[in-house]
């Protein structure tokens, strides 16, 4: 991506949550390349592992519109100050200074060769679990 954070987050959240669709918006979990954002277990692996805390959240208060049947923005700690909104970034620095991943993803798509994942996969119900696929347990 060849930016900053910062820069990107930033980016993100003055778009999005200045908006008209954006006052239905509060949170905005951005992901890498490699997490498929419609699929929930790896948002939530790409938050759990990327992610750290007060590090990753970027938070946007003031001239943002708010949609007020949102329960947070109502019913809050102190509903007399203007709500945030956030931008959770869960991806690692790397990401953004080269295109190039200097880590190995730790899992097991991309931890096992393909015929180990094949033979595992076949095998998968004769081990007990419901399912064909490991990683929708």
């Amino acid at each position: 991506m060849k930016t900053t954070p910062k820069i990107f987050y930033r980016q993100i959240g003055e778009i999005v949550f200045s908006s008209k669709p954006g006052r239905f918006v509060p949170k905005i979990f951005v992901v890498g390349d490699n997490i498929d954002p419609s699929d929930l277990h790896e948002v939530v692996w790409a938050e759990a592992t990327k992610s750290p805390p007060q590090d990753s959240d970027f938070f946007f208060v003031g001239n943002y519109p708010i949609y007020k049947l949102v329960p947070y923005a109502t019913y809050g700690l102190n509903t007399n100050e203007p709500q945030a909104k956030v931008v959770r970034l869960c991806m690692l620095p790397g990401e953004f200074k080269t295109l190039d991943r200097p880590w190995v993803e730790a899992s097991f798509r991309s931890s096992f060769p393909e015929q180990i994942k094949k033979k595992v996969l076949e095998s998968w119900q004769a081990y007990g679990y419901k399912t064909r696929d490991p990683l929708n347990i």
